[in-house]
């Protein structure tokens, strides 16, 4: 590990690689995560699955999240599944993006409130936007405040939604602009919106979080880009 932080990546590859042949499932997880960097996907869920085996909690995350983006979507969610047993809040916070796209509300609701007893960012600006979907602004709020603090850029967008919701454009107008700078997906095109509208004055009602923010709350693969 202390040679992956200054730098020398063949170094801890090579301790990595000695670790894991001798049965330590951290180095087995460390090198698969290595593996995924140079493009060894086949080798990395190889070293993924040993960890697993030997009851690696990160390893259950990432190997779900890998099934995920090869399209095995029952491999993700059963090893997500194990997630909330072994109490892993990332994996909560991904089963719960599954079963808000499935429309299980009160199952998603309940795996974001336990992934944010965590201090999950991901989870407290989901929860918010379902919250927020529901008319509970000032629970929402509070919980994208939480969630930005965290250090999750996607609250920013939404919490400028919110403040548009509320009739605050100028407050909206700034958080569209810091979650712009920050690379959000659709800040760009939200602020433009607002800036259409405040200009015309004209259906200012007719952009809101139910516009534009629903298609973020269930997108799981742009939630996931900031979880």
């Amino acid at each position: 590990v202390l040679r992956s932080k200054a730098g020398d990546r063949k170094g801890a590859q090579r301790w990595y690689q000695r670790g894991a042949e001798a049965g330590s499932d951290s180095a087995m997880f460390n090198l698969g995560n290595m593996l995924i960097d140079q493009g060894d996907l086949q080798g990395a869920e190889h070293w993924q699955r040993l960890a697993v085996e030997q009851g690696n909690v990160n390893a259950m995350h990432r190997l779900g999240y890998m099934l995920g983006e090869k399209g095995d979507q029952e491999g993700e969610e059963h090893w997500y599944r194990r997630g909330p047993e072994a109490g892993n809040a990332p994996s909560m916070f991904n089963l719960g993006l599954i079963l808000r796209e499935r429309g299980d509300l009160q199952g998603a609701e309940e795996l974001y409130k336990t992934a944010m007893d965590q201090g999950h960012s991901g989870a407290m600006g989901s929860l918010g936007g379902l919250l927020h979907g529901r008319g509970d602004f000032d629970e929402a709020e509070s919980l994208y405040r939480q969630s930005i603090q965290g250090g999750n850029k996607i609250s920013m967008l939404n919490l400028g939604l919110l403040r548009q919701d509320r009739g605050d454009f100028e407050s909206a107008e700034i958080w569209f602009k810091r979650a712009d700078e920050a690379g959000v997906a659709d800040a760009s095109s939200n602020l433009a919106s607002l800036k259409s509208k405040l200009e015309s004055d004209h259906h200012l009602d007719a952009i809101s979080f139910a516009t534009f923010g629903w298609s973020l709350v269930m997108d799981r693969d742009k939630l996931r880009m900031w979880r």
